[in-house]
Parts: structure tokens; C-alpha cells; sequence
């Protein structure tokens, strides 16, 4: 199970190394799509050898994150924020699960940041997978791509991209 991880980067010089440490390692392709960066931020990319570095005047972060599935060979497509870290193993985690499922899109509890950050967190158990429909009823509504996957050839057929024309709540119009 091949995976992409999806890297928008604006003036993330200071941030994105962190970022990078965590993803790397793990067999994936990883994809940072520098968006008209004026700091340093594709002088970190070089210091990572095997990143496929993406380099666009500044559209914003629906621009950068479909510039990045444009060129993603993964099977599945994860997407990071240029100032997460992702949890040790998580990559790895996610791989196993998506290697047992055949699912278009998985979505975990939380695989970025310092600690678990979603107050819906204890309606879902570790290693707990739910359809659709349970997701549904449960109440739950992600407002993040990050710590998802979703399967490439799933978006490709369905012309399934972000919204250039949001900056803002474009995770949640994508879901």
C-alpha cells in the first residue's frame, strides 16, 4: 500500500522541519508544494533527500494541496499541515489498517499535533473501524483532510479536488 503525504508550504521555514522529521522514514512518497514562499521554506526541502518538492506562485492552500495530488503516485493520498507532527508510527498504523480495509476514505482519530485534539475523540475506539453510515449517525463531522486518507483513484474518478476559491473551511467543503 503505497502512500502520498501531501505537504502545503507558506513561508514554513521555521515550522516544516518538524513536520518533515515526522513523515519521513516511512516508505512514503512525501510531497511539499511550496505556494510562493519568500522565506527559506525550499531551502529545508533540500536539506531532505527523495522529497518531491513542488514549487508554484502563492494561490493559497486549496491551490497548493491539488497542485500536490497532481503529482502524488501513491495509492492513497494523507495530507499534513506544514506545522504538524505526526505521530510516531502513525504512517506506518494507517498503511497495516488500509492493507486490511477496502475503503475510499479512512479517517483516524488524530494522527498530528502534540496530543489527541478533538472533544469527539471517546466516540471512537482504538482499532474500532465504522462504516459510513455509523460515522453518520454518530454525530461526528471532520473539518480537517489531515489524518485522513483517501484512496487517488477514488478523487481521479470523481474530479474530486479542493475549492481554490476557499482559504478557509476548504477541509471541511472537501469531506
Amino acid at each position: 500500500m503505497n502512500l502520498s503525504v501531501i505537504i502545503p508550504a507558506y513561508n514554513a521555514a521555521a515550522s516544516l522541519a518538524g513536520c518533515l522529521d515526522s513523515v519521513t522514514g516511512h516508505g512514503a512518497e512525501v510531497i511539499v508544494v511550496d505556494d510562493g514562499s519568500e522565506d527559506g521554506t525550499a531551502d529545508v526541502v533540500s536539506g531532505y533527500p527523495g522529497i518531491v518538492l513542488v514549487r508554484q506562485e502563492n494561490r493559497g492552500v486549496s491551490a497548493a494541496r491539488n497542485a500536490g495530488m497532481a503529482v502524488a503516485s501513491g495509492d492513497y493520498l494523507v495530507f499534513a499541515d506544514d506545522d504538524d507532527s505526526v505521530f510516531p508510527q502513525a504512517l506506518d498504523r494507517l498503511r497495516a489498517a488500509l492493507g486490511s480495509l477496502d475503503a475510499d476514505i479512512v479517517g483516524t482519530r488524530s494522527m498530528c499535533g502534540q496530543e489527541e485534539r478533538y472533544p469527539w475523540l471517546g466516540r471512537f475506539r482504538e482499532g474500532e473501524y465504522l462504516t459510513r453510515t455509523e460515522i453518520a449517525r454518530s454525530g461526528y463531522v471532520r473539518g480537517s483532510v489531515c489524518g485522513c486518507a483517501f484512496r487517488r483513484s477514488y478523487l481521479e474518478e470523481n474530479g474530486l479536488r479542493f475549492d481554490e476559491r476557499l482559504s478557509n473551511g476548504e477541509d471541511t467543503v472537501f469531506f
